[in-house]
């Protein structure tokens, strides 16, 4: 969940962590995904794209960073 705020004057920052291995995702009510494999999930990979896009479409600032090693 993002917080939102009024003030135009703020900068809107999203960081992202992930191992690097999309194994879940969120259409905003429900989860989906194993979270167990080691293996690029497509369509895990396909909405995390598609949530960055929507991000910067709105004027968000994305960092990434990386949490471990994905094996």
């Amino acid at each position: 969940m993002l917080f939102r705020s009024n003030n135009s004057n703020v900068a809107s920052i999203v960081v992202f962590m992930t191992d690097g291995v999309p194994t879940y995702r969120c259409d905003g009510t429900s989860v989906a995904g194993s979270g167990s494999s080691s293996e690029l999930d497509i369509p895990n990979f396909n909405q995390a794209v598609t949530a960055a896009n929507e991000l910067r479409a709105e004027g968000n600032e994305i960092y990434t960073v990386e949490i471990g090693r994905a094996s």
